[in-house]
């Protein structure tokens, strides 16, 4: 991997060969902890805020980009629409294992739609 350097005992992720962020043992933490004054835990607790705001802004795109393919608009290009579709006409999730997350207005609630069989609409993505 290209944006993985390591350096002596250490790895370090680099961005445009600068490196950003390190790797470290999670045992290290307690180091950490010290030099930073936050507790193992308060860090535990921030990653699963965070995970939960990560979930809770894919369930918006999800539902946005399902919007967007009922309206019969691309959601991330032809290639990426049409595999969505597939997918979904298959009975599968796409959105399930997606670790992009792009999403434009992440306080919009999620709501539910229609699928193309549902609605009618014929399949125009070529697949």
């Amino acid at each position: 991997m290209s944006w993985v350097e390591r350096q002596g005992g250490h790895l370090w992720l680099t961005r445009h060969g600068t490196p950003v962020a390190a790797v470290i043992p999670f045992h290290e933490m307690k180091v950490l902890d010290a030099v930073l004054g936050k507790s193992e835990t308060s860090h535990v607790a921030q990653v699963e805020r965070d995970y939960h705001r990560f979930r809770a802004a894919k369930v918006v795109q999800e539902a946005e980009e399902i919007a967007r393919m009922v309206e019969g608009k691309l959601v991330g290009g032809d290639d990426a629409t049409a595999r969505k579709q597939r997918m979904l006409d298959q009975g599968r999730d796409p959105w399930k294992d997606d670790p992009v997350l792009i999403t434009a207005r992440p306080h919009r609630p999620a709501l539910q739609f229609a699928t193309r069989e549902e609605t009618g609409q014929p399949d125009d993505t070529g697949a």
